[in-house]
């Protein structure tokens, strides 16, 4: 297989695969990319200071890094993994398929958004046009090759038990933003709302990014595009603009060797073989058969599953860690008397990932099944270790927020965890 296949071939997934994920993912990036081209437009036109522009496209640039590391264990469009079997070396697979990965959502998506540069460069001549479209060129080949690493480091991660804990961090980050996030800005519109006070604060636009802020975007590789073209439309010179983006497309052969490195590492890999999370032991003492029943029993192996087995590990992990990052997040904000109200949304987030535990199970469920009395001892034993592993810590996390909050809703907020949990524990099964 040559580059021209490894091309069509992702071409053609992109074409008659899955078209949901992908088109929801294209249209809402072609939506963020439109309002950098607004933003663009607004500082040409003056109205805008540039370093607002500077500020949104490094977020652009940011999220080729944090996608993969937010959503880790997504399939890569071409998995290396399928082509470890080819008659080549592994290099030689990784740097054929190099060339495909630029067929991407992201691609479209971020091209769409440089094109902003173009755009601010335009009113200084033809030079400063020129210099802004190799800009944009450099900064989307360092961009695509920094989001490819990213996804590559994240599978590496991933093989390991301190692997997924990163990835249940990463997860959980994405769960509190997309629970939470919308409180920092809802607290600067109506920051008095507790008191009853519904007085909008239209929070200033006006001025620049500070010079702190602005300068650190700048120097990061996510920025050396707008270096070149604040260089290019301050000074004038287009020798000022030629050291951030030889830096760009210096860094971007280096990430693109990188990833040809590793791509090529997991080609050399064996097919992936899933270690057991069961330590042996000898001559382990066996318990009381008739010792708290049945159920007893179910709990104590459901206590172990949920730190033994993968899945549930993961879901764990989002359940604990998300709504300590949602704190972290209201917390030094006007709404901090929300705080009591994240314990129903811990509740919520504990029986999302326990709700399906039985389909985890696979074919061991027809022991239940075939077993007269055993199936309602096991959703008892359930049960219990439910509320021993996510009923009790969201409880008296709730409580120690009305404590902390001072909230005048504490007693709203603890009635509805409360009752976010009785209904839950029984709908779980």
């Amino acid at each position: 297989m040559n580059r021209r296949t490894f091309a069509s071939l992702r071409w053609r997934i992109i074409r008659h695969g899955p078209h949901d994920e992908r088109g929801f993912g294209l249209v809402a990036g072609l939506v963020a990319a439109l309002g950098i081209l607004v933003l663009a437009a607004l500082v040409r036109s003056g109205q805008v200071h540039p370093s607002w522009w500077t500020l949104g496209i490094s977020i652009v640039g940011l999220t080729w890094v944090l996608g993969p590391l937010l959503l880790p264990g997504t399939a890569p469009l071409l998995d290396p993994r399928w082509f470890r079997t080819l008659p080549y070396r592994p290099l030689q697979i990784a740097r054929r398929m190099a060339p495909s990965e630029a067929l991407s959502v992201g691609t479209v998506i971020t091209a769409v958004a440089l094109t902003g540069m173009l755009l601010i460069a335009a009113p200084h001549g033809p030079l400063a046009l020129a210099v802004a479209a190799l800009a944009a060129s450099a900064q989307l080949f360092l961009l695509l090759w920094l989001g490819r690493c990213a996804s590559a480091l994240t599978a590496l991660l991933l093989r390991s038990r301190l692997g997924t804990w990163v990835a249940s961090a990463q997860m959980s980050v994405l769960l509190a933003v997309s629970l939470a996030g919308w409180v920092p800005l809802a607290a600067a519109v109506l920051p008095d709302i507790a008191e009853g006070d519904d007085t909008i604060v239209t929070p200033a636009v006006e001025g620049a990014v500070p010079a702190l802020i602005d300068a650190a975007l700048l120097a990061l590789p996510t920025g050396w595009g707008a270096a070149a073209l604040t260089a290019v439309t301050g000074s004038g010179s287009a020798l000022a603009a030629l050291a951030p983006i030889a830096a760009l497309v210096a860094f971007g052969l280096v990430l693109r060797l990188l990833w040809t490195v590793l791509t090529a590492a997991a080609l050399r890999q064996p097919p992936a073989r899933t270690r057991s999370a069961n330590t042996p032991r000898v001559a382990v003492p066996a318990e009381h058969p008739g010792r708290g029943g049945p159920a007893h029993a179910t709990t104590i192996r459901e206590l172990k599953t949920w730190f033994r087995d993968p899945h549930r590990r993961l879901g764990l992990g989002h359940a604990w860690l998300t709504p300590l990052l949602m704190i972290l997040l209201i917390a030094p904000t006007s709404w901090h008397w929300a705080l009591p109200f994240i314990g129903v949304m811990a509740a919520v987030l504990g029986a999302m990932v326990a709700v399906i535990t039985y389909a985890l199970d696979g074919t061991a469920l027809w022991q239940l099944l075939t077993t007269p009395g055993a199936l309602g001892a096991d959703v008892q034993g359930r049960h219990r270790a439910w509320l021993l592993l996510f009923g009790v810590p969201t409880l008296a996390l709730t409580i120690v927020l009305c404590l902390l909050s001072g909230s005048p809703l504490w007693a709203v907020g603890l009635g509805m965890t409360l009752v976010a949990l009785i209904v839950l524990v029984f709908g779980l099964t």
